[in-house]
C-alpha cells in the first residue's frame, strides 16, 4: 500500500541487528538489497570465517567455544596467546 502512494526506492538500516531484516523486507516489497543469508552469515563471525576460508581467503586460527573447557581446548591446540570473542555482535 505505501509502494503505490510513495516511490519507494529502497530501505536501508544504520544497524547492524536489522540488516537481514533490511534484506527480507527488500525482497517482499521487490527492492533491491541484500541477500538476507548473505547478512546472516556475514554478521556471525565463525560462519564468515569459514566462508571466507573456503573461497582460499587467509584467515587467523579460530574456534566456535560454548564454555570454559571449549575455551581451554581451543586455546591448547591453537596455542598461546588466543583472543575472545562474541560470534555475532
Amino acid at each position: 500500500r505505501l509502494r503505490t502512494t510513495y516511490a519507494i526506492a529502497g530501505i536501508t538500516s544504520a544497524e547492524e541487528s536489522l540488516y537481514a531484516t533490511v534484506g527480507k523486507l527488500c525482497r517482499y516489497f521487490d527492492l533491491p538489497g541484500p541477500n538476507p543469508a548473505s547478512i546472516e552469515q556475514c554478521c556471525d563471525k565463525f560462519a564468515q570465517r569459514q566462508l571466507l576460508a573456503q573461497a582460499g581467503v587467509p584467515v587467523p586460527a579460530h574456534r566456535l567455544a560454548a564454555n570454559a573447557t571449549d575455551v581451554e581446548s581451543a586455546a591448547i591446540e591453537i596455542g598461546l596467546p588466543v583472543i575472545l570473542k562474541p560470534a555475532v555482535g
